[in-house]
């Protein structure tokens, strides 16, 4: 599901949140965006994590785990899907009809 607001836009509100004169508050700016202020917080604290004024997981660390535990799902639960690869033989089938030597054991 795509994300409801662009990365450069997040970027920008967050450069003005930083920026902002005195007495000027981040509900203030939220308002102004259009973003919830809990939000603009959210994407500060991530700015802040990936910039490394803060500890926690950088968008690419969290991006890079993302990809491998769908990796693994893919891998280990889609079994269907491997199926349908292999013609929808079971394993044993397709060995048995692409290696000759395992009909014969078989």
């Amino acid at each position: 599901m795509p994300k409801p607001y662009p990365q450069q836009f997040r970027d920008d509100v967050v450069r003005v949140a930083r920026t902002r004169e005195a007495g000027v508050t981040l509900a203030q700016i939220a308002k102004d965006f259009g973003v919830h202020e809990m939000t603009l917080r959210k994407w500060i604290r991530q700015a802040g994590i990936d910039d490394g004024n803060r500890p926690g997981k950088t968008r690419e660390d969290s991006t890079e785990l993302r990809i491998g535990i769908i990796t693994w799902i893919e891998r280990t639960y889609h079994r269907r899907r491997r199926q349908a690869r292999l013609g929808r033989l079971t394993p044993i089938e397709y060995e048995t009809i692409m290696n000759p030597a395992v009909s014969l054991v078989a």
